[in-house]
């Protein structure tokens, strides 16, 4: 935890088989660092930015020094939030109102 919350980026390498998004990635993205990954299935995630997340070939793996060094932007995952997640889903099924929790 300690060398993370000093690194700038996150390296996230998958298995083949991985279909969806790691839990690093999430953390990472929470802590406001970068991630730098093998995990193609992100590009169809919301929160996909470019400029914050890398895309590694693991054929070729070659990482631009300018996308490390380039400011960080926060990136919006508040709706991935455990409580806002459930208030969504009791929303889609009209159990609750539209408001979704805020901290």
């Amino acid at each position: 935890n300690q060398i993370e919350g000093q690194s700038k980026c996150i390296l996230d390498i998958c298995v083949d088989k991985n279909t969806g998004v790691s839990h690093r990635i999430i953390g990472a993205i929470a802590r406001g660092k970068k991630v730098i990954t093998t995990n193609k299935y992100i590009l169809k995630e919301d929160f996909y930015d470019p400029n914050q997340i890398y895309i590694l070939d693991k054929n070729n793996p070659v990482v631009n020094i300018h996308f490390i060094n380039k400011p960080y932007k926060k990136v919006d995952i508040s709706y991935l939030r455990i409580d806002n997640w459930i208030n969504k889903i009791f929303q889609d099924v009209g159990i609750f109102g539209s408001k979704v929790i805020e901290q």
